[in-house]
């Protein structure tokens, strides 16, 4: 291990050269979009007003990083904080000298000592790779669940797009007294509170206001939101990011009956003229799965993923003790995939 290497938590004496590094992963924004997600990502979280962000540094230059952003579960009503691992990264000149995995070790061991203080729980890696992985299990990681992806086509919306190729997607409101659906780009926290999914979880992630706001609104990202109404009370949200003309990610969704979900992805893909929505999910209890299916969407083989490219690694989860409990918060198994839903929204 190079003697010289300081591994410490970060600290904004270091900000402009942290900001160089990350621009090694962040290759598509400038200068100033990388501070506003850092800030967006790590500074400005609700969840945990702690620092969840680690640093190597050498002769004064930041050469290593690696962050957790937090989020906010509730374990049969009891709120601890579960941490995504979200950035990694070492300068190209000193890869391969052990950096990352000392760095690694000091931020596991830090965060650690801070279980009790802060109400943490555990790691959850939702964007585990073929480079991460590996790494990841020997230093007891655990694979906790398979990471899926669902896909709906929408047949009827085919012809429409070859007619209306370069169209742009219209916000407003659609359907009728009965049902409604509402497009929008901005997000109506009230409208949110009032609708109670119908499959209900153990754990389940915080949905307060401050959540949506910190995720959504104040996110770099661009997203829609469809809200379903039944006879003018809200009933389903669907929370979307236009992947292109014709292909929607679902990022989060909510609706109080299977049928108002069923309304909502139906509506939704007539407004917008929806071909393709994709969901990625990891957990999920049966009913949910079923649900999904009901309303059209088939699970992606492993065929199809070869086919993209892209060979899928499950998500694997630790607790954040060094020394593991009995694999439980609140008498609910985490280790069990069933008593989670996580979908994209999760994945910050």
């Amino acid at each position: 291990m190079n003697k010289d290497i300081e591994y410490i938590a970060y600290t904004d004496q270091y900000r402009s050269s942290l900001l160089a590094l990350l621009g090694h992963i962040w290759t598509d924004l400038s200068i100033d979009e990388i501070d506003k997600k850092f800030a967006w990502r790590y500074e400005n979280n609700y969840c945990l007003r702690e620092n969840t962000t680690f640093i190597a540094v050498k002769d004064g230059i930041v050469i290593g990083f690696r962050g957790f952003a937090a989020v906010n579960y509730f374990f049969n009503g009891l709120r601890r904080t579960v941490l995504i691992p979200c950035d990694a990264i070492v300068d190209p000149g000193y890869r391969r000298e052990g950096v990352f995995s000392a760095l690694t070790e000091m931020s596991l061991r830090t965060l650690s000592e801070k279980y009790d203080q802060l109400g943490l729980s555990v790691y959850l890696n939702l964007s585990s790779n073929e480079k991460s992985t590996p790494g990841n299990i020997k230093i007891g990681w655990r694979v906790f669940s398979p990471k899926c992806y669902y896909t709906k086509i929408c047949l009827g919306n085919i012809l429409s797009l070859i007619k209306h190729h370069n169209r742009e997607e219209n916000c407003g409101t659609y359907g009728n007294k009965e049902y409604c659906i509402t497009i929008d780009t901005a997000i109506d926290l009230s409208i949110l509170r009032q609708i109670k999914h119908y499959v209900k979880y153990p754990i389940t992630r915080d949905r307060s206001d401050e959540y949506y706001q910190c995720r959504y609104v104040d996110s770099l990202g661009k997203f829609l939101f469809a809200v379903l109404k039944e006879q003018g009370r809200p009933s389903a949200y669907l929370i979307l990011e236009k992947v292109n003309t014709a292909h929607y990610s679902i990022l989060d969704y909510a609706a109080n009956s299977q049928h108002a979900l069923y309304k909502a992805f139906k509506l939704a893909s007539r407004s917008l003229k929806i071909i393709v929505y994709r969901l990625f999910i990891v957990g999920g209890a049966d009913e949910e799965i079923k649900s999904l299916m009901r309303n059209g969407f088939f699970k992606e083989s492993s065929f199809v993923a070869r086919l993209r490219r892209k060979k899928k690694y499950p998500a694997l989860m630790k607790d954040v003790r060094l020394i593991e409990g009995d694999g439980k918060i609140n008498n609910i198994e985490l280790m069990n995939p069933t008593n989670w839903r996580l979908l994209k929204g999760d994945s910050h």
